[in-house]
């Protein structure tokens, strides 16, 4: 969460859903504001990238 805070990134929903065959391991979907072309985006999907082992976007949108 602090490569979201550090960049003042608001964090709109996140959820976890358990990964099979893996006990305590889990995967976090997570909805935040802002586009992935805005530059402190860029930098906190980078730096989720080095702390986090798989990190994949599915969506981005302008607001409107």
């Amino acid at each position: 969460m602090s490569a979201l805070a550090l960049r003042d990134l608001n964090l709109v929903k996140i959820e976890s859903r358990p990964l099979r065959g893996k006990p305590w391991e889990y995967l976090f979907y997570l909805d935040l504001l802002g586009h992935r072309d805005e530059k402190n985006v860029q930098n906190a999907l980078a730096h989720l990238g080095e702390v986090a082992d798989f990190v994949r976007v599915l969506g981005s949108y302008r607001s409107a």
